[in-house]
């Protein structure tokens, strides 16, 4: 596992930044290059303006996705109170010559991967045996935990 201590130090060079409540971090669709650390606060996540969730836990990363796919970003991040981050430019650049950094953004997406497949197990066993009905939601379950595990 690797220490949240020794991953705000290895980020102590980096900026500061705080974002008020309600102010935007980051927007579905656009593109920052940007990894955000959070130090303290709390966020909220919304993809097409469904909420997904609210994270409050000191080190959660954003942009990570983003900048991993080299594509936009995915949702956007919203303040939902007053929170501070490091910020990451050039996250690209910065996880080539920072391997505790790229570790600890692997270990944090193998944390989320693994909540999402227990979530998954948990609706599938909810709703498995309980009619045709539900029979078409287990299908789409299962399409969404073999999305999980795609390849890129």
């Amino acid at each position: 596992m690797v220490d949240l201590e020794a991953v705000f130090a290895r980020l102590s060079g980096s900026p500061i930044r705080t974002f008020d409540e309600g102010e935007l971090l980051l927007a579905e669709g656009s593109w920052t290059g940007q990894l955000l650390f959070l130090l303290q606060g709390a966020v909220d996540v919304v993809k097409d303006g469904w909420h997904i969730a609210r994270v409050d836990k000191p080190g959660a990363v954003f942009g990570d996705m983003a900048v991993l796919r080299n594509q936009p970003h995915s949702a956007d991040v919203i303040a939902f109170q007053r929170s501070s981050f490091f910020i990451v430019n050039d996250a690209e650049a910065f996880l080539r010559t920072e391997p505790l950094i790229a570790l600890y953004v692997a270990v944090v997406q193998s944390g989320r991967l693994d909540a999402a497949n227990r979530s998954l197990i948990a609706a599938k066993k909810q709703f498995a045996g309980k009619g045709k009905e539900s029979q078409a939601f287990v299908a789409t379950l299962d399409e969404i935990g073999a999305a999980l595990l795609r390849a890129a």
